[in-house]
């Protein structure tokens, strides 16, 4: 309830790479929700104007890549690889 309140209060926010990653595995593994429940709440972050993403276009790759049934943290390790190349 303190991220909703949080996000509520229209303070702006930094969610850096690690916080996606940690935050898909604790709504997978800890709340149970499924990809499909999941990937909208990656939308509406990228949605949200109070939020800066770190790193967005790699966000938008991962969550692509997600969506096309790659495990997250693989789809960000990838799409995180990109630019050094």
């Amino acid at each position: 309830m303190r991220a909703v309140k949080a996000l509520s209060s229209k303070k702006r926010f930094f969610v850096p790479k690690t916080v996606r990653l940690e935050f898909e595995w604790v709504l997978r593994d800890f709340y149970g929700q499924t990809r499909d429940q999941i990937l909208p709440v990656f939308d509406h972050l990228l949605e949200m104007p109070m939020v800066r993403i770190e790193d967005e276009n790699t966000a938008v790759a991962a969550i692509e890549a997600y969506r096309n049934r790659l495990d997250f943290a693989d789809a960000l390790h990838h799409a995180s690889a990109q630019s050094c190349c």
